[in-house]
Parts: structure tokens; C-alpha cells; sequence
């Protein structure tokens, strides 16, 4: 993919292997940091349940075309627009290679899913230095080895190891998604522009596989509407840099290849904008709030999601080079006596993205995945135009964030997924009474793990026979010694009984129900 943002290139490019080693080396420290992910054997009570349940109602409605103006209200919020997500992937995911009751598929597609990441975040600087820079003749290996840090930072940040793990995040595929296709097809473009013999395969192979990517991409959340505050900072890079290439004698935006290619690209993008206004003008985010509008509306999305990013992330880093990139970009600027077009670009999409996250009035570690992997590429962009001293103070400043944080972010993970077992259990246990033939119960659990309990007891196959001992059972959280409420009058005396506790539930049983019984929405329904 050199060519995508390179032009076209002489030769096979310097120390390639140091590129190819370290981007590994991002890849195998990712798959470490999620690691405890594999000891899960089931789906999770949040998020997983929905998207094995779901899939299915996504794909028919997605062959029926019944996605084009907004989601269908049986498989998504009408307030969500990602049909990628809710049909293509989550039918991967969770209908492929044995799951929803077997994780290994699962947990296939999610390490393909971080290595989509990686590749498609290291490779926009390392095609970038695949050029001739104006006063290096070729790029060094401290500056190859640093262009596949953003990944690496973003991995390593604290609190984020646990969203690259769990299935549901769409953040990384975004990222990958646009990162990877966008630059196939960038590289398709290079060669169409080119005259590329065979035209068929060296242009349409890198052209198809990249615009299925670029559609994956767009179309897996509604941040992707961001794109085109960089599309323009794209072009002006492209133009100077195929320019001075030779690929080009005139203004890039007149030749029809490129022209198609921006087509393509800004297309469904435009379609996702359109669904995200319609979203807008109903005046109710996917959360219950009302959707911001004004410049209020706007600031008040900025400082919360900014003045949380310290909290979220587990680390002030992330804040402290979003306030340096402007004199990191204005220094650059004046030492190559050039405008970084695409550092600005992507420092200005990541503060789009930013507002755009906290509009829906909530904020989670995940919103911030592709706000701070834009501001890595930013900050790598720069240093990797700067003198070489400056690209291996980076470089070194990246490795011990790198030592610093991977430990901790890797316990985090641990201590994630020991709750996540622990919910397993539950499932387990609530199976083992069999609510498929048994009366089984269930009260205080939250609204959405009281709607994943049945689904998932279903997965895990209900077994056993019914209790001897009591006419029915029920589970309780949080932890509590004692049933009351109507629940309590429905079971005559001596009342309901504690028979055991799984992880935050209780188990307690009725010998003998009275009046009928707890009301018919408490009983766990299973097909």
C-alpha cells in the first residue's frame, strides 16, 4: 500500500523488515493484552447477547434492504445506524465455527478484528514514509519503528485492553475498516493513474478488496461521518506528494480516476450523514437523552467527553499531547517550510470525532479509541518529518508508555474477564434449574441482564430436572438475605428460602407457591 500516500515507489523501500517485525511485535503485545479474553467460555450478559440474538433479523432485513433509510426497530435502537455491525459482523461472530455456543469462533474473528486495527492504523505513516521525504533520501529504522506506534499507544492506554477484548466495541473495526480499505483503494487509484500493466490485477484486486473494507468501515458506526473533515487535508496531500512523485502534472482532483475514487469513498459516507440527520431531527439519542444541538449543545459534548478522558483512560497522556500537536504541527511547518497537510487533518478529525462521541450524551472508554488513535497518527506524522533526534525521543517516549502501561492494562483485562466468568456461572446455574420446564424466577437484576438471562440460558441449554423441594426458584440481585414484596407474598411460609449464591445473585427457593404465584413478568421465559 505504499502507493496509496507515497506515489509511486522506486524499488522495494529500506529496511522493510523493521516495519514488518515491529508491526508484528504491535499485533503479538495486542493478542497479550486480551489474552484473558480466551479463558471466557460464553457470551457476555452485556452487548453479546443482543448480537448473537439480533444477527439474524439484521441480515434478513439487510437482503430486504430494509437499512437504507434508518435501522429496523427488531434489530437496533432507532436511534443507531451501523448496519455492519448489526448484520454482517455480529453473523460472523456469532454464527460461524460453532459459536453462540462454542467462543473459538468468536474468539477468531476477534483477534482478526485487532489485527484489521493494527494493520490498518500503522500502515497510513509507514506509506508516508514509503516517500521521499525532501531532505532524507530514505527513512531510517528508528522512524519505521515508530510509525507503528499508534496502535501500540492506543493498546497499551490503561483502560482500553478490556474493549479490544470484549466482542461488542465497534471502534476498532471502524478504524480498521476505513484505515486499511481507504488506503487500498488510494493504492488502486495510484496505479490507475499510473497506467499499471496488467491494469486488471494490480488495479482491481487492491480496488475491491479495499472498498468492501471502506464499506465495513463506514457503514459499522456513525462516527464515520468524521471522514470528511480529513477528506479535504487528503487531497491537498496527495497532490503535493503524487506531485512531487511524478505520478502527476496537474491538480489531482482532474483526473477521473481519482475522481470515481473520491465518489466512492464520499458515497456512503453521505448516506450515513443523511441517516444521521433524520436520527438527529427525532430529538431523542439512543440513551434517553435529548439530542444536543447550538453551540451549547456542542460545548457542553466537547467538555464532557474531555474533561472525563483522564478518569476514562487511566492516564493524562492522551490530554497532554492533544494540547502540544498545534506547536508540535507549527514547528514542523516551519522546519520542512511546508504545511502538514495530514498531520492537521488528522488532528482535526480526532477533536470532530471527540464532540461527535459525547452528542449522544454518554461516555464510555470505547468513544475514545478512535479520537486518541487519530491523535497518535497526528503526533507520528510530525515526528517522523522532523529531524531524526526528535523521531527517536519519540520513539523512546512511546516505549516506556508502552513498559509502563501494558502491565497494568493487561490486569485490567484479568480482572474484567474474572467477572465475566463469574456471570457465566450465573448462566450455568440458572440453566442447571431448568426455566424451560421449571418455574424460575428472577428480581433486581438490571433491565439489560434481565433480558440477556433467558437468551443466553437458552444458549447454554436448560438441563435438570425440577426441584423436589420446591415448586419454584428465584434469582435475586444484588445479594440479599431475604425476599420481599410481592415476590415474598407469593410463597406461602416458611417464605422463600436462600439455597446458594452465584457471584452477585442469590438463589432462594419456595416450597410451596401461594395465589398463583410471583407475578408471570418475573418468571425467566425460555423457549
Amino acid at each position: 500500500m505504499a502507493a496509496a500516500l507515497a506515489g509511486p515507489s522506486r524499488g522495494r523501500p529500506p529496511h522493510t523488515h523493521v516495519a514488518v517485525l515491529c508491526t508484528l511485535a504491535v499485533i503479538v503485545l495486542g493478542l497479550w493484552l486480551i489474552s484473558p479474553r480466551f479463558g471466557i467460555e460464553g457470551p457476555s450478559l452485556i452487548d453479546d447477547w443482543a448480537s448473537l440474538h439480533r444477527a439474524p433479523l439484521a441480515v434478513d432485513a439487510l437482503l430486504e434492504l430494509e437499512y437504507i433509510g434508518g435501522s429496523p426497530p427488531e434489530v437496533d435502537s432507532s436511534a443507531r445506524y451501523r448496519p455492519a455491525f448489526t448484520a454482517v459482523w455480529n453473523s460472523l461472530q456469532w454464527r460461524t465455527f460453532g459459536a453462540p455456543g462454542d467462543l473459538t469462533g468468536p474468539n477468531v474473528w476477534n483477534a482478526l478484528r485487532l489485527v484489521l486495527f493494527v494493520l490498518g492504523l500503522a500502515a497510513i505513516p509507514l506509506a508516508v514514509l514509503a516517500g521521499p521525504l525532501r531532505r532524507e533520501r530514505e527513512p531510517g529504522r528508528f522512524k519505521l519503528a515508530l510509525a507503528t506506534a499508534p496502535p501500540a499507544l492506543v493498546l497499551c492506554t490503561p483502560a482500553l485492553p478490556v474493549d479490544f477484548a470484549r466482542f461488542g466495541p465497534q471502534e476498532p473495526l471502524l478504524l480498521g475498516g476505513m484505515g486499511a480499505g481507504g488506503l487500498l483503494l488510494l493504492t488502486a487509484t495510484a496505479r490507475a493513474i499510473g497506467g499499471a500493466r496488467p491494469a486488471g490485477a494490480r488495479v482491481l484486486v487492491p480496488a475491491l478488496s479495499g472498498y468492501l473494507l471502506w464499506l465495513l468501515g463506514v457503514y459499522f458506526k456513525e462516527a464515520s461521518i468524521c471522514f470528511l473533515v480529513l477528506a479535504p487535508f487528503l487531497l491537498l496531500f496527495l497532490n503535493r506528494r503524487w506531485r512531487e512523485g511524478g505520478l502527476i502534472d496537474r491538480p489531482l482532483w482532474c483526473y477521473r480516476q481519482m475522481q470515481v475514487a473520491l465518489a466512492l469513498m464520499v458515497a456512503p459516507i453521505v448516506h450515513v450523514l443523511a441517516v444521521v440527520a433524520r436520527i438527529a431531527n427525532k430529538g431523542t439519542t439512543a440513551y434517553g437523552t435529548e439530542v444536543a444541538s447550538g453551540v451549547e449543545g456542542f460545548r457542553n459534548a466537547f467538555e464532557g467527553q474531555w474533561d472525563l478522558m483522564t478518569t476514562s483512560l487511566g492516564t493524562s497522556m492522551w490530554r497532554t499531547l492533544a494540547l502540544a500537536l498545534p506547536l508540535a504541527i507549527l514547528l514542523t511547518a516551519a522546519f520542512r517550510r511546508r504545511v502538514p497537510w495530514l498531520s492537521i487533518g488528522f488532528a482535526l478529525t480526532a477533536w470532530a470525532v471527540l464532540v461527535f462521541q459525547g452528542l449522544g450524551g454518554a461516555t464510555a472508554t470505547r468513544y475514545y479509541i478512535p479520537v486518541i488513535a487519530l491523535f497518535a497518527v497526528s503526533a507520528v506524522l510530525v515526528a517522523i518529518e522532523s529531524p531524526t533526534p526528535v523521531a527517536l525521543v519519540a520513539l523512546i517516549a512511546s516505549l516506556v508508555f508502552m513498559v509502563d502501561n501494558a502491565g497494568v492494562g493487561h490486569d485490567v483485562a484479568d480482572n474484567w474477564a474474572d467477572r465475566e466468568r463469574a456471570e457465566n456461572g450465573l448462566v450455568a446455574a440458572v440453566a442447571s434449574l431448568n426455566p424451560a420446564r421449571c418455574p424460575v424466577y428472577q428480581s433486581g437484576l438490571d433491565i439489560e441482564r434481565e433480558t440477556a438471562l433467558p437468551i443466553l440460558v437458552e444458549v447454554a441449554g436448560p438441563r435438570g430436572p425440577c426441584s423436589r423441594r420446591f415448586d419454584a426458584t428465584l434469582a435475586q440481585a444484588p445479594v440479599a438475605r431475604t425476599v420481599t414484596g410481592p415476590l415474598a407474598a407469593a410463597c406461602s411460609a416458611p417464605g422463600w428460602r436462600p439455597i446458594r449464591r452465584v457471584h452477585t445473585v442469590v438463589l432462594f427457593g419456595c416450597a410451596r407457591l401461594e395465589g398463583g404465584g410471583p407475578p408471570r413478568d418475573r418468571r425467566i421465559i425460555v423457549d
